[in-house]
């Protein structure tokens, strides 16, 4: 296993939208794990539970699976559910992902597009998701947009070193360490991760639609937004595009 902990990336400006994002997710996350009614009313699903259910508490012990009771998709909690996790293991994972990427492109494009983008990828990572889904569920959690972050990384920071802690279980021992490696390797590490999972069918609860979709949207977003120059790579910068060599290209054909 492979988690990145520090981007070496220079910024412009300090992140303050990631980081009040972060501590917003992190405070109402905890919340909903201490009351779930608090998790009920964030999360993208709540199920339809017929009134006599409700009105008669002889009856609370009847099943209450979204199998039994459907799920109504609220257009709120499209942008809500990313502030509330399914326990502190999912919450801690989110939160170092979305720091160690989300500084960076947060102090690269500036705070109100941040924040407007991670909404639009918390969005449609989740409208990818609910397609996909065996049987109605409720959805949490906000690394559908984190990955989508994750794809902006990459086309704007491809060749930056991400340091990663590695650990693996061996004979019964647990071997670990650091390393340094470019970070469009670290997140194509993630995706194909994703992919194999998907492959084998082997995703479980895990929203792997919601991350390879929200992942392919920032990729796209970041692109677009180089070519039409919204986004400039200062001169000690090199983009995805210059680093393939498509940059010159696109510049000729203009």
């Amino acid at each position: 296993m492979m988690l990145p902990y520090e981007a070496d990336v220079p910024m412009q400006r300090y992140p303050w939208a990631n980081v009040l994002l972060i501590a917003a997710t992190c405070s109402i996350s905890l919340a909903a794990i201490a009351n779930s009614d608090v998790f009920d009313k964030l999360a993208l699903g709540q199920q339809q539970i017929p009134k006599y259910v409700l009105d008669f508490p002889i009856l609370y012990d009847a099943p209450d699976h979204t199998r039994h009771y459907p799920v109504r998709y609220q257009s709120s909690g499209y942008f809500t559910y990313g502030f509330v996790h399914g326990g502190i293991l999912h919450l801690a994972g989110n939160m170092l992902f979305l720091f160690v990427f989300g500084n960076a492109v947060n102090a690269k494009i500036g705070h109100v597009r941040y924040l407007v983008i991670y909404f639009l990828l918390l969005a449609a990572s989740a409208a990818i998701q609910v397609r996909y889904l065996p049987i109605p569920l409720p959805i949490c959690g906000a690394s559908g947009a984190i990955y989508g972050i994750m794809g902006m990384f990459i086309v704007l920071y491809p060749r930056n070193e991400i340091t990663c802690f590695w650990f693996v279980f061996y004979r019964l021992s647990e071997h670990f360490g650091t390393f340094e490696v470019s970070s469009i390797w670290i997140v194509l590490y993630w995706v194909a991760f994703d992919v194999l999972m998907l492959k084998l069918e082997l995703a479980g609860n895990v929203g792997i639609h919601a991350h390879l979709a929200g992942f392919t949207i920032g990729v796209l977003i970041t692109i677009a937004a180089i070519l039409i120059r919204l986004i400039k790579s200062d001169d000690c910068e090199e983009n995805l595009l210059e680093a393939v060599g498509l940059m010159g290209q696109w510049q000729e054909v203009k």
